[in-house]
């Protein structure tokens, strides 16, 4: 389902330098089996030094801004809107590794392989290393570590800022995907990752992530296609009015993390890759 106009414009977004505006549209498909299934699809916009992520299918969206420290969570459904300082999530990080690693301790404990694969994996995933093969003619990158392996083909884009920010908040989102779902891959498990690209100074085109079982055989694959574009169209603009608008709407009721993460559990939000 697309996103729609919900009120009418009530300001004009102010003029900023284009040097600090790019979009970013990304497609997350399965492509495990014989044709690829679809998973989500978002539109990422850089705008002024924030970034607002929507995704498509859960009618959410979510604005990024290092300036104050935070992301804002806006459910476009339910008329609901929390803050996340970014002082919180380190410390819900902190908890969720202290988690892990009692995990990993319990599981290496036990006596049956299945459950020395399962702590291996997650060790991995708290402390991950990667080896790293590359072509810089075809721009292309594989990273191979414990039962991960990340595909990418990349660009150059023609502003390095556009890379510097888009890896900033890749980081972070990874972050914010694992406090709003603990059940998904440590988000440590990708930073080696984003800042060997971060130093190249390029950002993703595609990426494919092949995760092992712990059989070492393939299990599950997903590719993530990438469009950037350094500027904004017009219609992006009006998207990031609209969503201004709503977060300063009466009509949405502003509710702790906590209470969001209740009152949204089992919904469709999706990863933001």
């Amino acid at each position: 389902m697309r996103f729609a106009p919900f009120v009418a414009l009530l300001f004009v977004l102010p003029a900023a330098s284009p040097a600090q505006d790019f979009r970013v549209f990304t497609t997350v498909s399965d492509v495990s089996g014989d044709r690829p299934v679809e998973l989500s699809r978002s539109l990422t916009l850089f705008h002024a030094g924030q970034a607002w992520d929507h995704v498509v299918e859960a009618g959410e969206v979510v604005r990024f801004d290092p300036a104050d420290a935070e992301f804002v969570i806006l459910d476009t459904r339910r008329d609901l809107a929390c803050t996340v300082k970014l002082e919180e999530l380190s410390r819900l990080l902190k908890v969720g590794r202290q988690e892990t690693e009692k995990a990993v301790a319990e599981l290496a404990a036990a006596p049956d392989p299945a459950s020395a694969g399962l702590a291996a994996s997650l060790a991995f995933q708290l402390t991950p290393r990667y080896e790293t093969t590359e072509d810089e003619a075809a721009r292309r990158a594989r990273f191979v570590g414990g039962p991960l392996t990340y595909d990418f083909s990349y660009a150059r884009p023609g502003r390095p800022s556009v890379s510097a920010a888009y890896w900033d908040y890749a980081d972070w989102t990874a972050q914010l995907n694992y406090a709003l779902d603990p059940g998904k891959l440590f988000p440590d498990v990708r930073r080696p990752i984003h800042q060997d690209l971060r130093e190249r100074g390029v950002v993703p085109q595609r990426v494919e992530v092949l995760l092992a079982d712990g059989g070492g055989e393939p299990s599950r694959r997903l590719a993530a296609e990438h469009s950037f574009q350094e500027r904004l169209d017009p219609r992006d603009r009006e998207l990031i009015s609209e969503w201004r608008a709503r977060l300063a709407s009466p009509k949405t009721r502003r509710v702790t993390f906590r209470e969001y993460q209740r009152l949204t559990l089992g919904g469709t939000m999706q990863p933001v890759r």
